[in-house]
């Protein structure tokens, strides 16, 4: 069972955005990411650390949204709007859809060049990131294992 202190020591220590958000659209997207993060809950984590232990530190949109376009066509998942406009709503959409995706993430095909998205410095062979989450494990993620979300 997950201890809920840790779960909430864990989320305090996310970052937030601290813009104004002046028009209603920004109010109205910051409220939606607000509850998407609310929702996915501590596999947010769990998918931004897998990304930047396979891509190296700090993953841009660009690379994200290049890698969730083509997963997405794969398995016809719909990348909503927010997803393709910020990091941390593309973010969720991989936690959303995590068993669908993982399946298919660095998956290499004859008509693409899928080896931009590996990281340099690293063996292709990390027998730790081949984590495959069953469904019904999603919420009970073990998190007392905290080198599993840092390293």
């Amino acid at each position: 069972m997950i201890d809920n202190k840790l779960v909430q020591e864990i989320i305090k220590t996310r970052s937030y955005n601290k813009h104004k958000r002046t028009s209603s659209q920004s109010i109205r997207d910051h409220e939606q990411i607000s509850k998407r993060i609310f929702n996915v809950g501590v596999m947010l984590d769990f998918v931004t650390a897998f990304f930047e232990k396979k891509l190296g530190s700090y993953v841009t949109v660009f690379s994200l949204l290049e890698i969730a376009t083509k997963v997405s066509i794969k398995t016809k998942i719909k990348l909503d709007r927010l997803a393709k406009r910020n990091r941390t709503a593309l973010l969720c959409w991989f936690a959303e859809h995590w068993n669908k995706v993982y399946p298919h993430l660095f998956q290499s095909d004859e008509t693409s060049d899928d080896h931009q998205f590996s990281n340099p410095n690293q063996d292709s062979c990390d027998p730790e990131l081949s984590i495959y989450i069953p469904p019904e494990s999603i919420k009970l993620l073990e998190v007392l294992d905290i080198s599993r979300l840092l390293n």
